[in-house]
């Protein structure tokens, strides 16, 4: 559960570095497409402090979050 909520906080706080979020419906809908991603999932099930872990979950939820309005 610590390697989810670092990197969701992670791509979150990296898409508010650009302002304030209005879509919370688009948010949503990312967040949980997030969850559902198998790359994601592995990234988040095993070998958490793995640096390829760690860089694939960071730059997934970066992605995840960096277009939403």
């Amino acid at each position: 559960i610590a390697a989810i909520f670092d990197s969701i906080m992670v791509g979150v706080a990296r898409r508010l570095e650009k302002g304030d979020i209005e879509d919370i419906e688009a948010l949503r809908r990312n967040y949980i497409a997030l969850l559902s991603n198998k790359d994601f999932i592995s990234a988040t099930e095993t070998h958490t402090s793995d640096e390829e872990n760690v860089v694939m979950r960071m730059k997934l939820a970066t992605k995840a979050f960096a277009n939403i309005k």
